[in-house]
């Protein structure tokens, strides 16, 4: 499995852009001040977020799959997809979320949390 490495600025809001199969993909990471909370957003390049969740320790990203702007009749086919995809995701990096998560807590500068989640790579 390869790796793909995101040089994160210490912003409150960044966009990703990254190719998986031929096929681009966003991920957004938002600071919300209101909630003091770290929000994540994946969809297929400039169209609307499919999955949008508020990170939280021990947050279950499957519970937060948005469906809504799926046609109804592939729910199903997307959600199995999605689910297998997500629990492959976290199954191999859980150690990288579990310590992004924890940095997000504490409210460190986002190049502490790039800089956490590459030494947990490494370790």
């Amino acid at each position: 499995m390869a790796f793909v490495t995101l040089q994160i600025p210490d912003a409150p809001d960044v966009v990703f852009t990254c190719v998986l199969d031929n096929a681009a993909y966003d991920l957004r990471l938002h600071w919300n001040g209101r909630d003091q909370a770290w929000y994540l957003f994946l969809g297929k390049q400039n169209t609307e977020y499919v999955f949008k969740t508020k990170i939280t320790t021990n947050s279950d990203l499957l519970i937060s799959l948005n469906l809504s702007q799926l046609p109804q009749a592939i729910y199903p086919q997307k959600e199995r997809w999605a689910l297998v995809q997500a629990k492959n995701l976290l199954e191999s990096h859980r150690a990288e979320y579990d310590a992004l998560v924890q940095a997000m807590i504490q409210r460190l500068p986002v190049a502490d949390c790039c800089r956490i989640i590459q030494e947990k790579q490494h370790s």
